[in-house]
């Protein structure tokens, strides 16, 4: 007759293991990247932890501690890398250029949609470019663009195509990259989406009609337009979101957090309804209306 050993899965323990080993290095300065970066870049001891427990942790209780010690030697391995620093020089992807023509529009929806990458977002210098700049991506990979004109308002849409891959060292040169300035001179309605990775965007030269950003895994620092009457969106799950108001720009910005730490500049007042909002808010020419949401990890709200 055999036995069947059973027990709880090693792998949330092992993930909560890792959690708090990368936030106390974090906190002891030891880590050479931000802590989610750090939490990105061990997805694959998920794996390796999950695979242990099938093949042999289930089998008897000495393969589950056989398990669990393998899969605790791979994190601290793992761990150990992430706070020494890169090592070598990664291989850089190459780089394909994106242009999208102006054409004498007055007003455009633009929509970025990378899988996972480092997302890089700023202004151009006039020109006659709505939108141009770089994507480096994986072979396996591809970008697919679509555009649309009804009239004087522009539709563009990049997008992953093909089969996406979470890079397993994220925002190095041997990751994917999106590189993208878009042009200043007409209003924008802007949507990034991102499943994980590293959103920086430097909005501020940029006059908005919309804002919205999905951020599922990773880290994001956003830098909101300046000029504009709009409304804005950040949303994410897990990670660490830095917003930045811009000079003159006034704001309302609603919080909804969860298991999330919260900091915000004191040039911000919170209202009794739970809305932070600057001196300004109500009356500029320029304002936003902002509503943040984030599962867990961290928020910050800085002023300019």
């Amino acid at each position: 007759m055999t036995t069947t050993y059973r027990h709880g899965s090693i792998v949330g323990p092992v993930m909560l293991i890792g959690f708090g080993a990368v936030l106390l290095l974090d906190n002891l300065g030891l880590l050479s990247q931000t802590p989610w970066t750090a939490l990105l870049n061990l997805w694959p001891v998920i794996l390796v932890a999950a695979g242990l427990d099938l093949a042999i942790g289930y089998r008897s209780r000495a393969g589950a501690v056989t398990a669990a010690a393998l899969s605790l030697l791979v994190l601290g391995v793992a761990i150990t890398w992430l706070a020494e620093g890169d090592r070598g020089q990664a291989t850089q992807l190459p780089g394909e250029s994106v242009q999208v023509p102006l054409n004498d529009v007055t007003s455009a929806e633009v929509s970025l949609a990378p899988v996972a990458s480092a997302l890089q977002v700023g202004a151009l210098d006039g020109g006659n470019y709505l939108l141009a700049g770089t994507i480096a991506s994986y072979r396996v990979e591809g970008v697919t663009q679509s555009y649309q004109r009804t009239g004087d308002h522009a539709q563009v849409r990049l997008e992953t195509a093909g089969a996406s891959v979470v890079p397993t060292t994220a925002f190095s040169a041997s990751s994917p990259t999106w590189d993208l300035d878009l042009t200043p001179t007409i209003p924008l309605e802007i949507g990034v989406n991102l499943v994980a990775g590293q959103a920086n965007l430097e909005l501020a030269e940029l006059t908005a009609e919309a804002l919205d950003v999905d951020l599922v895994f990773g880290q994001s620092m956003i830098v909101l337009p300046a000029s504009g009457r709009y409304a804005a969106r950040v949303a994410g799950v897990f990670g660490q979101t830095v917003i930045v108001i811009p000079a003159g720009l006034e704001a309302s910005v609603r919080v909804e957090p969860l298991l999330t730490a919260r900091t915000v500049d004191s040039a911000l007042r919170q209202l009794p309804d739970g809305r932070y909002v600057t001196a300004g808010y109500g009356q500029a020419e320029n304002q936003v209306d902002l509503v943040i949401s984030q599962v867990v990890g961290a928020i910050e709200i800085q002023t300019k």
